[in-house]
């Protein structure tokens, strides 16, 4: 009878997505999509599963699943990870600025 085996991924670890990645509600690609993770965005990975990784994201307590090879346990570029865009605060308008502001409002 032959064992079934696969590569045992370290759950708990805090990865960064290497793209913007659909979160899945299964592992599989053609499962509902849930939400989005943004480049570099940071989550915790719960389970491993058939080439996909059962992730949490931030602390909203948002779940999904995610290509596994699209995680990374480093940022491949030098820097701290960004915040989701939706979830960055907007700046304040600034008089001595010469950029524009933007004035849109980040939805959750």
């Amino acid at each position: 009878r032959a064992v079934k085996r696969s590569i045992k991924e370290p759950e708990g670890d805090t990865l960064y997505a290497l793209a913007t990645l659909p979160l899945l509600a299964k592992p599989s690609a053609s499962s509902k999509v849930k939400g989005t993770l943004v480049l570099h965005e940071k989550v915790t990975r719960l389970r491993f599963e058939s080439g996909y990784a059962l992730v949490a994201v931030g602390g909203g307590g948002l779940e999904g699943w995610v290509e596994n090879a699209k995680l990374a346990r480093r940022i491949p570029a030098a820097g701290v990870a960004p915040e989701p865009a939706a979830r960055r605060p907007m700046s304040a308008p600034d008089a001595e600025s010469a950029e524009p502001v933007s004035t849109a409002t980040p939805t959750e």
